[in-house]
Parts: C-alpha cells; sequence; structure tokens
C-alpha cells in the first residue's frame, strides 16, 4: 500500500515487513532506528529485477534521501557500495552539484582506492576537476608522502591555485607528447626559489618585426657566473672604474674578469683590480702616443665584469634525473575505467523522478 504523503511510522522493533504506515506530526515519511546489536540496520531493503531500486526517496523542499551518523558512536552518514563494475554512489544533477561533500572541521570530500586513483574529475566542456579555496588557501593540494612519512608543517603562499608537495621526490610533473608539458602566464613571470636544471636548450622567446616568434640561446658556463658592462672615459691616460655595490654584494669580488673593448686609437689594460673597481691605463707607444702625450688622453671604452656567483661553487655539478617512468603507468583497462562511459542524462532522471512523485500523489 502506497503511503500518503506527510504520514509516517516510527519503528523501534525487530526486523519486520512494513505494509502499512501511520500519520507522522513531524512530516516525516518513514523512521526507523537500528537496534542496539553491533551490525543493526535502520533500514534494509532488496530491489530485484532489472532496473529494480531498493531505496528512493523524494522531496519537494528539502533533502531527497538523507543519511547522519549520530555522535558519539556513529560512523558514516550514507554509505554505498557498488557492483565489482558498478559506483558506490552516483548524483546526477541538471543545473546543481551532483555529489556535493562538506565538513566543518574535517575533508568534505575524500575519496581512496587500494590499487588505482582515488579521486578523478572528467568533463566533456569545462574542467574535469575545480578547487577553490578561501583567503591564505590552496585551490588544489596535491602531497606525495614517503612509507613512513616526517610529519612536517606545510609551507605555500596564500591565495595559492595549486600546490604540488613531495618529501623526497617531484612534487609537480608535467608530461605532453606534442604539446607544452606547462604554461604559465603572470604579470610577475615565474619564481623559482632553489636551482633550475633544464636537459633542453634555454631561450628566450621575442616578437619578430614580421609577427612572429622567434628563438634567442643562452650562453652556458660549466660555472655560475654573473656580469655586468658599462663605458667610462679616460682622463690623462687612466680611469677608475668602481664595481656596482649591488652587483659586488652578489659575486665572489675577490676575483673576476674584466674585459675592455677601446673606442679609440688606444690600446688599454687593467692595470689593477680591487674588490670595489679596477684601474685601466693606456699602453704608451700604441699608434704614434709618445710617453709625453700620454697625459692627454681621453679616450673612451667599454668594460665587461664576469665575476663567480657567491655561494655557488664548482664547475660541471652532477645531476641525478629521476626516471619519469618508474612508477607503473595505467593500463589501458585502468584508462577505460577513469573515462565516463557517456554523458549522464540528469534531465532524464529527473524527469522520471518527477513523474514517480506525481504518480505516488494519486489515489488508488
Amino acid at each position: 500500500m502506497t503511503a500518503p504523503l506527510n504520514q509516517g511510522v516510527n519503528q523501534t522493533q525487530s526486523p519486520t515487513t512494513l505494509a502499512n504506515v501511520a500519520p507522522s506530526g513531524d512530516g516525516t515519511a518513514l523512521y526507523l532506528l537500528a537496534s542496539q546489536r553491533p551490525g543493526g540496520r535502520g533500514l534494509y531493503s532488496v530491489g530485484y529485477g532489472t532496473g529494480g531500486v531498493a531505496v528512493e526517496g523524494y522531496s519537494y523542499n528539502a533533502d531527497g534521501i538523507r543519511g547522519v551518523g549520530v555522535p558519539p558512536f556513529g560512523r558514516v552518514g550514507v554509505s554505498g557500495i557498488g557492483a565489482p563494475t558498478s559506483p558506490g554512489v552516483q548524483g546526477t544533477s541538471i543545473e546543481s552539484r551532483g555529489v556535493e561533500g562538506s565538513s566543518t572541521n574535517d575533508i568534505g570530500v575524500w575519496g581512496h582506492s587500494n590499487n588505482s586513483v582515488g579521486v578523478t574529475g572528467t568533463t566533456a566542456g569545462r574542467f574535469g576537476v575545480f578547487g577553490v579555496a578561501s583567503t591564505n588557501g590552496a585551490g588544489v593540494y596535491g602531497t606525495a608522502l614517503p612509507p613512513s612519512p616526517i610529519h612536517r608543517p606545510l609551507f605555500y603562499p596564500p591565495d595559492t591555485g595549486v600546490v604540488g608537495d613531495s618529501e623526497r621526490g617531484t612534487g609537480i610533473y608535467g608530461h605532453s607528447d606534442q604539446g607544452w608539458a606547462a604554461r604559465f602566464e603572470g604579470g610577475q613571470g615565474v619564481l623559482i626559489q632553489g636551482p633550475l636544471a633544464v636537459t633542453g636548450v634555454k631561450s628566450a622567446v621575442v616578437e619578430h618585426a614580421d609577427g612572429s616568434h622567434r628563438r634567442l640561446y643562452c650562453i652556458e658556463s660549466p660555472e655560475s657566473w654573473f656580469e655586468d658592462v658599462g663605458e667610462a672615459r679616460l682622463e690623462n691616460g687612466r680611469a677608475e672604474v668602481a664595481l656596482d655595490p649591488d652587483f659586488a654584494a652578489t659575486v665572489d669580488s675577490s676575483d673576476y674578469q674584466v674585459f675592455l673593448t677601446s673606442y679609440g686609437p688606444t690600446c688599454l689594460y687593467v692595470a689593477h683590480r680591487r674588490s670595489d673597481g679596477f684601474e685601466v691605463q693606456a699602453i704608451p707607444g700604441f699608434e704614434d702616443v709618445a710617453n709625453e702625450n700620454l697625459n692627454a688622453l681621453t679616450s673612451a671604452f667599454g668594460y665587461r665584469v664576469l665575476a663567480a656567483r657567491k655561494g655557488v661553487p664548482g664547475r660541471f655539478e652532477r645531476v641525478q634525473i629521476p626516471d619519469p617512468m618508474s612508477a607503473e603507468p595505467l593500463s589501458p583497462s585502468d584508462w577505460e575505467r577513469l573515462r565516463p562511459s557517456g554523458p549522464i542524462d540528469a534531465a532524464g532522471a529527473a524527469s522520471a523522478a518527477a513523474d514517480e512523485v506525481r504518480r505516488q500523489q494519486q489515489p488508488e
């Protein structure tokens, strides 16, 4: 017999079969309380036949089905176990969330798998996975833990979209066979705190006059060098050139190289090098410059200073590159399971539910 709307029963007896329901003042359709025995069920239902549904709930202004784990002994509010090839829990919606999870002090949605993917998201048109964080949070946080993880604080800048973290391995890994493995766009560029190791070439991409983009490559060195360039002028055959204090603060200024380019018919050399600058003099006898005319020279020249970066010693430092294929790759069957079999007919499911509600309202 179909129960009229806004009627129900409080059933606290031993398991039985419900044939009739009695009115309930709080508008509850059905209220069941499991026995206090371990493993007792508040509701146990089995649906037989093709397309049979074990439990189905409808609601006009609230939840169709709600499960609550009551403290201090309650556990999961709703638990779903699927057949070997079916989902344990599935939700559909036309214009809202198919499945939503929330928590005040713990995880809103948790996914776990022993031998496959814990959480996967797919989409036909927008984002497979979308994460949003409030102030000072991270939209998506991924971490790889070792067999015996060390409990350590998590450091990341506030208002971060995606955080990748690993104690011993790779925090974020991107791969593409024919496209870009990663792409970054930002007003301030990309900030890397730590060494940068590149197996390929390093280049700047600049826009050409013909509208195309061209590569300009870096000059590489077996050591880490900083350089500074400038221009000065001889006065009476000599010049004192001071190192830029900001440049000197970042390099080993006790030993550096100076390369000179004369912009006149004068031969130059570096007479003295100091930690704060160097002295340049003209060589007498070059291009008919006699000793008595040396003091009259005022020729301009350019210089290039090359110094080792402070705190980065060594030449040809060895780098151990981790094998990207050390992990077990996903098999074709794994990929097939991760792909949706087709678009979920949320509109059709909602329409069928509405028809069922109207049918329930009709008197027998």
